[in-house]
């Protein structure tokens, strides 16, 4: 991580547990939170393109992994917590048991996620940076 500029991945990563705990208090509910990554996740490939172009896809795919796990590994640890404060998601999960082995709960459901989440995520903010990057740089040429 020697190019990397630790401070700019940090700060952007706030925006994680951020999320994590607003749509853990149903304060952003379940199916609106989507509109919230999606302008987190173009605002900070629009700043990553700006603060770290040549590294822009790197720290683009720190931040994105950092964003989606911190978030849902905060939905998991307070799940009980997440379900209260959004009780649609236990039809959401009563329709995912038939893909997961009988009698996970639903802590652990949201577990098994983070991961996944955090690759996922990894991938959308590192692209988004990257074309961010290849789009800014086309401009300043023109400039």
């Amino acid at each position: 991580m020697k190019h990397f500029d630790r401070r700019l991945i940090l700060l952007l990563s706030l925006f994680g547990p951020a999320m994590g705990v607003l749509t853990l208090f149903g304060i952003i509910p379940d199916g609106v939170d989507r509109f919230f990554w999606l302008a987190i996740s173009i605002g900070c490939a629009v700043v990553i393109a700006r603060r770290a172009p040549h590294h822009a896809f790197g720290h683009g795919a720190i931040v994105g992994f950092l964003l989606g796990a911190s978030a849902k590994l905060i939905q998991g640890i307070w799940s009980g917590v997440y379900l209260a404060h959004n009780p649609g998601l236990l039809e959401s999960f009563a329709e995912a048991q038939s893909k997961v082995p009988q009698g996970t709960e639903f802590k652990y459901y949201v577990l098994m996620l983070v991961p996944f989440v955090g690759i996922a995520s990894s991938l959308i903010v590192g692209l988004l940076s990257h074309f961010a990057y290849k789009s800014l740089g086309r401009d300043r040429d023109r400039s």
